[in-house]
């Protein structure tokens, strides 16, 4: 697919460099122009388009560029970024990460399609950790999977626990209460929005728990089944779904894992994995449990849970 463009315009030189040589790592999505005056700008848009214009705040005046760029975003050196005019404005000083992140939101946020360059993906892994039994380690196991996949490729990491431990940096926003907002409303590039809902750890990003336990307690199988077709469109190539709440969708979205994981650190609580099957049998859906890779969890990270790590992932 054909990469997007995205202008950079802002008068100090170094600070646009930087952020063009950020946004192009990896072969991303965009062909990136920078320019630091207005005049050369204007030279250039008289015989190309742009898909994003970003653009130094006091640079900008209404009806500069007419209808050359498609998507304006302000860059301002103001934390405070509301304008009366509803301009797309990003606080410039912050990490490149998050400038990103807020690009990419900005964009999609207003349901103009897909994101510039982005190809649809071709399909998702996902796999499920699961386990009725508390201090089994599964959150620990689920993210330390995680980050040993996204070493080699894409992965998310989304935790469905109804009170989740997990919590994001002072600047993180995102996270599952919005991702259950927008599959609610049937948001269309839902799945172009998920780099921006999520935080990074080291490779990984992550999808962080609900602020309310509510909002998971009203997902239902429709919404189960939504949620993974934005997966499947995504260009993440594995999701590892971080069970913790019994919701309706919970044995829906168990069901569409291409694995399983049941993670365990002690021998006892044999009577809840029963109750788990009877309920699982109930539902005729004891095939789930048949499915379940029972794993017993290293207590410590290190090279233990590495040599864990590779043994269960070497086919994956």
């Amino acid at each position: 697919m054909k990469r997007g463009v995205l202008i950079i315009c802002d008068r100090e030189e170094v600070y646009a460099r930087r952020l063009m040589d950020y946004l192009n790592r990896k072969g991303r999505f965009f062909e990136i122009c920078v320019f630091t005056a207005v005049d050369a700008l204007l030279d250039y848009v008289r015989s190309h388009k742009a898909d994003i214009l970003l653009i130094e705040e006091e640079l900008w005046e209404d009806g500069l560029l007419g209808r050359a760029a498609g998507k304006i975003i302000l860059l301002s050196e103001s934390a405070k970024v509301h304008r009366e005019d509803s301009r797309a404005v990003i606080y410039k000083l912050q990490s490149a990460e998050n400038i990103e992140k807020e690009i990419m939101g900005c964009y999609a946020a207003e349901d103009e399609g897909e994101f510039p360059g982005l190809e649809i993906g071709q399909g998702i892994e996902l796999w499920g950790v699961f386990s009725p039994v508390g201090g089994s380690g599964k959150t620990t196991f689920a993210l330390a999977l995680g980050e040993w996949l996204a070493k080699r490729k894409n992965v998310l990491y989304l935790n469905f626990e109804s009170f989740g431990s997990l919590v994001g940096n002072g600047s993180y926003r995102g996270g599952m209460t919005d991702l259950l907002y927008y599959v609610k409303e049937r948001k269309e590039n839902l799945y172009s929005l998920l780099p921006t809902l999520a935080e990074k750890r080291q490779e990984l990003d992550c999808i962080l728990p609900v602020d309310y336990y509510g909002d998971l307690l009203s997902v239902e199988r429709e919404d189960a089944d939504y949620l993974v077709s934005q997966l499947e469109r995504s260009q993440y190539e594995t999701a590892i779904l971080d069970f913790g709440c019994q919701t309706p969708a919970l044995f829906t979205l168990l069901a569409r894992c291409h694995r399983i994981f049941l993670p365990r650190q002690r021998e006892e609580a044999q009577g809840k994995l029963a109750a788990m099957e009877r309920s699982l049998r109930i539902e005729n859906r004891e095939e789930l449990f048949l499915r379940m890779e029972k794993v017993l969890v290293p207590n410590v990270r290190g090279s233990e849970m590495e040599r864990f790590l590779w043994g269960i992932t070497k086919n994956g």
